[in-house]
């Protein structure tokens, strides 16, 4: 398993390091993984529970493992530097994945067990927020949104993609409600002028 011992400098070299308790149950290994370091810590039933080490591509990276040897959570840097963390069901299925992106645009993500995005939280690149519910399709059904001011808005998409309903409050404090038809067309839009009137259009 060595390559070589050298002690001149009291330096040993080697491609793996294996360490064992007193029943010569394996314990830790640090070693090479596709080109890239790793350590790897295992149970007393020689089940691998923690892996930390970095990529081939040069990524470094923490994975958490349960008893069954299931990974369940991750933590690590993409290849553009950014941070990420995934949670993971017992099949391993990806169900969490909180994101920091380049422009500091950071983003939680709730997935089903069929892998479809369900719930989207995220904070924009131009200081908005929003939250969008989305169907078993990975269609967005709910978007609400506060912008840079603070100007909330909230829509209510279709199986389509159409937006039928939007509901907003303005800059100056006036809410408003608009209905809309599947192509888009306004239906009727309900608002709230500055005599706290209700105005209704057609």
């Amino acid at each position: 398993m060595f390559e070589y011992n050298k002690f001149d400098n009291q330096t040993v070299a080697a491609e793996q390091f294996r360490l064992v308790d007193k029943s010569g149950r394996l314990r830790a290994a640090l070693g090479l993984e596709d080109g890239g370091p790793c350590l790897s810590l295992y149970d007393e039933q020689e089940e691998l529970r923690l892996w930390v080490g970095i990529g081939g591509g040069g990524e470094p990276g923490i994975v958490f493992y349960d008893k069954m040897g299931a990974a369940r959570a991750s933590l690590g840097l993409g290849e553009e530097g950014n941070p990420g963390v995934h949670l993971l069901d017992k099949d391993e299925n990806l169900r969490v994945v909180l994101s920091l992106g380049n422009n500091g645009v950071s983003g939680l993500d709730l997935i089903d067990r069929d892998g479809a995005d369900r719930i989207n939280l995220g904070v924009l690149d131009d200081d908005g927020a929003c939250l969008v519910f989305s169907d078993g399709r990975d269609q967005s059904r709910i978007v609400l949104c506060a912008d840079e001011n603070g100007v909330p808005g909230l829509d209510l998409y279709d199986q389509n993609d159409n937006v039928r309903a939007s509901i907003s409050v303005g800059e100056n404090g006036e809410p408003s409600l608009e209905l809309l038809e599947e192509d888009g067309e306004s239906g009727i839009i309900l608002d709230l002028d500055e005599d706290e009137e209700i105005a209704k259009e057609n």
